[in-house]
């Protein structure tokens, strides 16, 4: 069985590395799989033209895909680089072979809404989306920070590839890492298979064994993630300013907050608090996570799955986020939580508090496990369109 994966990129966030695990875990299964990606082997996004729908990259793909003869095609993100011109490519290909399978891991919201983190922007400030059912929804709202220009392009983007081209049908079955990206795609295209796939966690630099931490005086927290306006980390600081507690927030990543961050934190004078670790190898980076007492995840986006509470918590750490989408989906799942939202020194005085008086409960990560992973992509990969194979995970 042929293989083709698909992704704007093959080195980036969460995304990136589900791509390459997905490769690695179909290799290793005995399919002859191959990668398209951005790097030297697509056309990147040059023109307004192209960003909404590039013809050469339309022609690469179908190109490839005639040439390779592939069984599957299997689609992750693909808007930014790729354009969606690349699903007209694959039903284009589908058309003269109608047994092949397209299968999309959905990573974001892309496909229900322009702004993927089902966001809008008024006053310079962000909101979520309560839920996406129609274009009236986000039609009049400013869809990216950057302003109304590149607001309107994402809108015509989604509405010529989906409104008006219908590209969406293409996709035999939607994967989704969260259980909150199901019910929302479901809302949207009530017929279409939407399904339950995980994202799997590379245990093998983790330790599950919990030491008995010795207490500080100065709780230890830790953010580790990209430094963007979505994460709210603004927020957290402006609020963590005003608690008088003996805390440290140690901040791991880069990204184009980063500098209006430092500069916050100085006019704050909370150098002596706070302190920016920068960007580390994922290894090392797991190997001081155990240093710390919580995890701190201020999101005001859903955050689909975020994989870094599942990291934090299999370190022994304790999960402060907010209770909606991805978030509140996966603290519940491994417990050992406290939702910080709406975030306020009253609420992060409450965190300090249940860090020091509750004990830290071992979860269970086997739905997170690299065999879970396997076993289910496997499902998927084999099943034929007249089969039951998959349907239990639905709603797992």
């Amino acid at each position: 069985m042929r293989i083709l994966l698909l992704n704007d990129f093959r080195i980036g966030g969460g995304a990136e590395i589900i791509f390459q695990k997905t490769y690695e875990v179909l290799v290793k299964q005995g399919y002859d799989v191959d990668m398209v990606y951005h790097n030297g082997r697509i056309s990147p996004q040059g023109s307004i033209f192209s960003y909404v729908f590039s013809i050469k990259n339309f022609r690469i793909i179908l190109k490839r895909l005639r040439e390779g003869k592939y069984d599957i095609i299997y689609v992750l993100n693909y808007a930014y680089s790729f354009s969606p011109s690349i699903l007209w490519a694959i039903k284009k290909y589908k058309r003269k072979n109608p047994n092949i399978r397209v299968i999309y891991n959905a990573h974001d919201a892309h496909l229900i809404c322009p702004n993927s983190g089902l966001m809008y922007f008024k006053d310079n400030k962000m909101h979520l989306f309560p839920q996406i059912l129609g274009v009236k929804d986000f039609i009049f709202k400013t869809l990216d920070h950057r302003g109304h220009v590149y607001s309107i392009l994402k809108k015509i983007q989604w509405l010529f590839a989906y409104k008006i081209l219908k590209l969406h049908s293409v996709f035999d079955v939607i994967l989704c890492p969260s259980l909150f990206l199901v019910s929302k795609i479901k809302e949207c295209y009530p017929n279409k298979k939407v399904c339950l796939l995980r994202n799997p966690l590379d245990m093998k630099n983790i330790s599950l064994a919990i030491l008995q931490k010795e207490k500080k005086a100065s709780l230890q927290l830790v953010y580790f993630g990209r430094l963007s306006l979505e994460k709210g980390l603004d927020v957290l600081i402006k609020n963590l300013s005003k608690v008088s507690d003996l805390y440290e927030l140690h901040i791991y990543g880069d990204g184009p907050e980063a500098i209006n961050l430092h500069k916050l934190v100085n006019d704050l004078n909370m150098q002596d608090r706070i302190f920016f670790r920068g960007k580390l190898p994922w290894k090392e980076l797991m190997s001081r996570l155990p240093l710390y007492d919580a995890f701190v995840l201020p999101s005001c986006c859903y955050e689909n799955a975020p994989l870094s509470i599942i990291e934090a918590v299999a370190s022994g750490l304790y999960i402060l986020t907010m209770n909606y989408g991805g978030m509140k989906e996966l603290a519940q799942i491994v417990g050992n939580y406290y939702f910080i939202n709406p975030l306020s020194p009253e609420r992060l005085y409450g965190a300090f508090d249940f860090i020091k008086k509750s004990g830290f409960h071992l979860p269970d990560l086997s739905l997170f496990s690299e065999d879970t992973f396997k076993n289910i992509l496997s499902e998927y990969i084999e099943y034929k369109q007249n089969g039951t194979t998959g349907d239990s995970h639905i709603t797992n």
